[in-house]
């Protein structure tokens, strides 16, 4: 029999238990974040690429450009010989469906970006959605010329 004076948890006891419940916590929800988080990180890319390109077109005095494909977007500039897209896509984490809007949305030439950046700030009207794996989506939208503004559904 043991005297009462040594019932009880020690601390290292109890620090070792709560060091074990933390690691089985975050590896429980650490699969849970990728699956609901795709539509908004693929939704702050593509804000942060606005922007980028927004700024790029005001300060070169040139006209940029955004290829968006469901799988991912490219950097477009318009040259001397047309529009040039770079090599490198930038992939979404889930996917995406582009669709433009406002009038230039039907005369849009071929080879043309689907979004494009003017030197005097002005963008293309347009929306977008962003679809994680889960039923939820991330529109994003634009009229081109009050900035894009996201909302998750």
């Amino acid at each position: 029999m043991r005297p009462a004076a040594d019932t009880g948890v020690t601390l290292i006891e109890l620090l070792v238990v709560v060091a074990v419940m933390s690691v089985l916590a975050v590896g429980i929800s650490l699969p849970l974040r990728k699956d609901t988080a795709g539509a908004p990180a693929d939704a702050a890319r593509f804000t942060s690429l606005i922007d980028r390109s927004q700024t790029l077109a005001i300060h070169g005095q040139t006209r940029r450009g955004l290829r968006v494909t469901p799988k991912g977007v490219s950097l477009m500039q318009q040259t001397s010989d047309g529009w040039e897209t770079s090599e490198n896509t930038i992939r979404w984490r889930g996917r995406a469906s582009f669709l433009a809007t406002g009038p230039a949305a039907t005369s849009r030439p071929l080879g043309a970006p689907d979004i494009t950046f003017l030197p005097n700030g002005q963008t293309s009207a347009y929306e977008i959605r962003f679809f994680g794996r889960g039923t939820g989506y991330t529109l994003c939208q634009s009229d081109g010329w009050t900035g894009v503004t996201c909302a998750t559904n």
